[in-house]
């Protein structure tokens, strides 16, 4: 044994000398990342920080953590070295590193449906973001106000929600999720979707993500403040505004008819799945246009083969695509589903034939009580996606009102399954 000791002592196992295997671990992590290896990036992102205790370090250990699902591990052992500015030493990019572990962190908390602590995580990272005078990229910006938007909904603050929605959108025009929540918390009276998704008003995203060439970007319009984001009121004179963020201004007059709840479908079973519908005031406030880095800034862990190039006419093809999907399911979530319907069969083929828009379809089918038809299109999604369990609940609706027993207990049954 002592023997054995002393060799391990020549060969200077443990000395100074293993600091130059970091880099190699870092890639090897990435590496085991791309290949789905999950436990073996928990082990090498844990030789790193055995290695060198660095901010950087503790996010390649915690993004570890969370794509192998250790949400509980993650989320104690990062409360355990909290602050992370007095735990580790300030490097040239401590900033960056700094952002990207409270967000993993906060996005741990909501996978644990711990969204107190998960707003205390988010609104630390954008304390540190306003004291500090770092600048994200625009997506990750979009993506904080995202999940941001996310717990404020969990949380049961619905102005808040709202507002971090449209900024987040406001930063990734391409950010759909962003879109769906807004329209879920009450904004799809007010939107455009031709603005939300105009690839001009996203410019900073443009230049951080797409090598295209003669863009026009659109014009920034300074804010006060970055907390001054959302829906407030700004001077109607003013080109930019609610316009670049798709919310439009509604005509000042006043309509002589009252306001007419969204009609619902009558002894539904599952009707909590529908989506309410708030009355706006005639005159709406405009939100004002997020701030976004006026100097481009590439994501990290944003990459595309040297080989693909992103051009301006599929930028356009996108945009397209966008603003036609995005209005039907606005169109849906306001009830107004035969405009909706109309819509959805102007999707390109190659699109329609697809789970997400056989599910607005049929859901759209569904609140106009055309149950046949909700069920046909839902019968055309389980040969298309069997597995697929989003509009399953419209789909039991329907055959329940059709009183379609034995189809009701065989999807019931291969939902269990």
């Amino acid at each position: 044994f002592r023997l054995f000791v002393l060799e391990m002592d020549t060969v200077g196992i443990g000395d100074d000398n293993c600091m130059d295997s970091a880099p190699l671990l870092k890639r090897i992590i990435a590496e085991s990342h791309s290949l789905l290896l999950f436990d073996n990036a928990v082990f090498m992102s844990e030789r790193l920080f055995a290695l060198e205790r660095s901010i950087e370090s503790l996010y390649w250990v915690v993004q570890s953590y969370f794509w192998q699902g250790e949400y509980a591990h993650l989320f104690h052992m990062l409360k355990s070295l909290h602050p992370f500015v007095s735990t580790f030493p300030q490097c040239k990019d401590f900033g960056l590193w700094y952002w990207k572990v409270l967000h993993v962190w906060g996005v741990a908390c909501i996978k644990l449906h711990k969204y107190q602590y998960a707003e205390q995580v988010f609104t630390s990272q954008r304390t540190y973001q306003q004291d500090h005078g770092y600048a994200p990229s625009a997506a990750a910006q979009a993506a904080h106000h995202y999940f941001m938007g996310l717990v404020s909904r969990r949380l049961r603050n619905t102005k808040g929600a709202q507002r971090h929605f449209v900024t987040s959108y406001g930063h990734n025009p391409f950010l759909f999720s962003a879109f769906e929540e807004a329209c879920t918390v009450g904004l799809a009276t007010r939107m455009d979707t031709r603005e939300i998704f105009n690839p001009q008003s996203g410019g900073a995203y443009i230049e951080e993500h797409m090598s295209c060439t003669g863009t026009q970007m659109c014009s920034e319009e300074e804010t006060e403040s970055d907390d001054s984001m959302g829906i407030e009121a700004v001077d109607s004179s003013s080109t930019m505004g609610g316009r670049c963020l798709g919310l439009v201004h509604p005509t000042a007059k006043k309509s002589s008819h009252p306001t007419r709840k969204a009609p619902r479908t009558k002894g539904s079973v599952g009707a909590s799945h529908r989506l309410a519908v708030q009355p706006y005031p005639s005159t709406v406030p405009q939100p004002k246009r997020p701030k976004v880095p006026s100097t481009p800034r590439s994501s990290p862990n944003f990459s595309l083969p040297q080989e693909e190039t992103v051009t301006t006419a599929g930028i356009q093809a996108l945009h397209q695509l966008l603003v036609t999907m995005g209005e039907a399911f606005r169109l849906v979530c306001l009830y107004k589903c035969p405009h909706g319907i109309q819509v959805i069969h102007q999707i390109p083929r190659h699109q329609s034939m697809t789970g997400w828009v056989l599910v607005l379809l049929g859901r759209a089918h569904l609140e106009l009580s055309n149950y046949s038809d909700a069920c046909q299109v839902f019968t055309q999604l389980r040969k298309l996606e069997p597995y697929r369990q989003q509009g399953m609940i419209e789909y039991s609706t329907a055959l329940y009102q059709l009183k379609k027993d034995k189809e009701l207990s065989a999807l019931a049954q291969s939902m269990t399954e």
